[in-house]
């Protein structure tokens, strides 16, 4: 497909974004993580909206104020400024030509010459799939997607994301509630893809559409993972809670608060941080993944309620019936 020439407008508000992400990514230097201290103030957990109004989401609780050991106050101003950009320079433009089908264009394109300077490009894995689709049989038995692998009522195996499809994205996109089963070979002990059901209906290996279909079921697995298990559960709902039971209940010469502090140390004030870029209306998460504003919302108030934290408990885990 012929590519239409970007304007000069697109050019340069493209140039500004990619110097900024680059020179954050330069100036980072490795954390330097203080002895602790108690200052005398607890944490409160409050409600995720009376901390960043522009995201109304009541039910996740997070800290009322980040520790001062915590605050980076030129990295929060600096960052201020970068959300004052997004509103009257933001790096969305509509109009522009579609990203290029093939994914090894597309990342020459996004990733140029400065950032392959700062940092390697991503290694985009085989298993992800060329025109004939991903493969998911292999992704869900190795990597981060294993953790979708499940027993089917009806026998076999499956990731079951039917759930995606109850919130709202943008116009245009498919829904991303899916459900993979697998077949399992008893010979060799692997597993295969044999059906996908998904807003394009049912298909089989067999289908024309088996190669759209199996990207779909891999956009609905990374989403899941990106927004859901890292962001919301690993950052908000856990993260966030031993951080801050770290502090107002272990002393700060306790034993197991110096063992816990380098991996606790600056979660409220990343959390918070990071919620005002990535979940606010035009932040990250609306503007990347396929929800709308409410939808990403929604999407994340109703999944915090289904986070167990038993699944921290490694004898629990390894007394699991194994798949």
């Amino acid at each position: 497909m012929e590519r239409a020439s970007p304007s000069l407008g697109w050019t340069l508000r493209k140039q500004f974004w990619n110097r900024l992400a680059v020179s954050k990514f330069k100036g980072n230097k490795p954390a330097y993580i203080p002895v602790p201290v108690d200052d005398g103030r607890p944490i409160i957990p409050v409600p995720l909206s009376s901390v960043t109004p522009g995201v109304p989401i009541s039910n996740i609780l997070v800290a009322d104020h980040v520790p001062s050991d915590e605050a980076q106050p030129l990295k929060k101003l600096f960052y201020r400024f970068q959300l004052a950009t997004y509103r009257f320079y933001p790096a969305m433009q509509p109009g522009l030509p579609r990203v290029d089908d093939d994914p090894m264009v597309a990342l020459q394109e996004a990733y140029d010459v400065a950032h392959r300077n700062a940092f390697p490009p991503p290694e985009r894995p085989p298993e992800v799939g060329g025109p004939s689709g991903a493969d998911l049989a292999a992704l869900a038995v190795k990597g981060p997607f294993a953790c979708y692998l499940e027993r089917a009522p009806d026998g076999g195996f499956q990731w079951d994301l039917r759930e995606l499809s109850n919130y709202e994205h943008h116009d245009g996109l498919y829904p991303l509630g899916v459900r993979v089963f697998f077949g399992l070979d008893p010979a060799t002990r692997t597993l295969h893809a044999e059906r996908i059901e998904s807003a394009l209906g049912a298909h089989t290996p067999s289908s024309p559409e088996w190669g759209p279909v199996t990207r779909l079921a891999l956009c609905a697995a990374s989403t899941h993972l990106s927004l859901v298990r890292h962001f919301n559960w690993i950052h908000l709902a856990a993260g966030a809670a031993l951080a801050i039971a770290t502090r107002n209940e272990l002393p700060a010469d306790h034993p197991l608060r110096r063992v816990l502090w380098p991996h606790v140390f600056g979660t409220q004030y990343s959390n918070q941080i990071v919620t005002q870029g990535q979940m606010v209306e035009g932040g990250d998460f609306p503007d990347i993944f396929s929800f709308t504003h409410r939808g990403m919302g929604a999407l994340f108030s109703e999944t915090h309620k289904a986070y167990r934290i038993s699944v921290l408990d490694p004898v629990a885990r390894k007394s699991r019936e194994p798949l």
